[in-house]
């Protein structure tokens, strides 16, 4: 992890989400809590030269969304901050399995979708 920068982000960007296949960029608002920049551990090579720098992305406005639910209006309910670090955890946890080379099927058996 220390040589993997990890960028905040509010929105996951126009560019970004035409990168992912399933994503829509005008899909609003966007359920892209996280996503990670680069070539998987797994798929390196030592004749692949100089890698490009990995970067894990946290897009706020998602994992917000997710940890409090879209529905939920301001003052119908309490903001509980075990849920948010709940979800942040699980998306970092996440692209970091992304960064090593795990795939969503793998990811999601271990219970971090």
């Amino acid at each position: 992890m220390e040589g993997i920068p990890i960028l905040i982000e509010d929105e996951p960007s126009a560019d970004q989400l035409e990168q992912l296949g399933g994503y829509s960029p005008s899909e609003e608002p966007s359920d892209l809590c996280g996503l990670h920049a680069g070539i998987p551990l797994s798929e390196r090579s030592v004749f692949d030269g100089e890698v490009e720098f990995d970067t894990i992305f946290l897009f706020r406005g998602p994992i917000i969304r997710l940890s409090f639910g879209e529905m939920r209006e301001l003052g119908e309910s309490e903001i509980h901050s075990a849920s948010l670090h709940k979800q942040i955890r699980i998306t970092l946890l996440h692209e970091l399995g992304h960064h090593l080379g795990l795939d969503e099927e793998r990811l999601a058996e271990l219970g971090y979708e």
